[in-house]
């Protein structure tokens, strides 16, 4: 989901559509049907689409997960074509193939000219070039881990990357040294406040950085909540709502997201992607 005060960009099912609050546009894709075909809008194909990124005012790069690559559109809707991987062909990081990626991101220190994309079942993360769309294994987990990356957010000044794992871990790599992977939070099963050590999570999904990179939001989908690490203090603490300002830190716990699964800031409020529907916390 990406949002700019006017339109907003969303996945609905294997389809993507825009929105200024009053009504919605398809892009590409049907929301109920998926596959893969390169056309334009409605006759597009897709498989899931966890996420997307828009390169400039008129291009997306999308993940098409279960089809194994990265997509082109534009917001007419006018052009779907493969952008990175071999489309329907799952394989190797040598072979310039993904298997089953999830989450896709602009390098925020590499001026727009990157992209970094989790490619899930090869248990890496992938640099891309926008232009040359050449691409290099950025880091690399070890399978002996068994945590498998799922999506992840950028810090605007360190590079650093936070990332949510299928383990209910989240975890950062940081950008200076690829080789070190730190435990942030979580591990076990369960909903539990506290502590970044005693932290449970149920499956954290969507993740975003606010309050320049201090605070950590994760989306902890079957808890059906909103999980707030403060990188200060070290300590997880819940919401659900926002009544009183998103970003001076006065949370209100009023609760009632479905299944909520991504973020996006727009202006000073914060959208939240859940089924079936956005939420819109209004901050400050």
């Amino acid at each position: 989901m990406i949002g700019d005060y006017r339109t907003i960009i969303f996945v609905d099912g294997h389809s993507i559509k825009t929105t200024n609050t009053k009504s919605v546009k398809l892009v590409a894709g049907s929301a109920n049907q998926s596959g893969y075909r390169d056309a334009s809008g409605k006759d597009a194909r897709f498989d899931t689409i966890p996420s997307f990124v828009q390169l400039d005012g008129n291009n997306i790069v999308a993940v098409d997960q279960g089809n194994h690559c990265l997509r082109l559109i534009t917001l007419d809707g006018k052009v779907t074509k493969r952008f990175s991987g071999v489309c329907t062909e799952a394989g190797r990081n040598r072979d310039r193939k993904y298997q089953k990626p999830t989450s896709v991101i602009i390098d925020n220190q590499r001026f727009g000219r990157m992209l970094l994309l989790i490619d899930q079942d090869n248990d890496a993360i992938i640099q891309i070039n926008t232009k040359s769309k050449t691409s290099n294994i950025f880091y690399q987990f070890s399978k002996s881990w068994g945590m498998k990356p799922y999506m992840m957010t950028q810090h605007s000044r360190s590079g650093d990357l936070y990332i949510t794992t299928n383990s209910l871990m989240i975890v950062k790599v940081t950008y200076k040294s690829k080789n070190k992977l730190q435990y942030i939070s979580g591990g076990r099963k369960g909903f539990l406040d506290g502590s970044f050590h005693d932290g449970h999570h149920q499956k954290p999904t969507g993740i975003l950085l606010i309050n320049r990179g201090n605070t950590i939001l994760v989306a902890d989908e079957l808890n059906g909540s909103i999980r707030v690490l403060d990188l200060c203090t070290n300590t997880t603490r819940s919401i659900c709502s926002d009544d009183n300002g998103l970003f001076n830190g006065a949370f209100e716990d009023v609760c009632g997201l479905n299944y909520p699964h991504s973020f996006v800031v727009n202006g000073t409020d914060l959208l939240i992607g859940e089924a079936k529907r956005i939420t819109k916390i209004k901050g400050q």
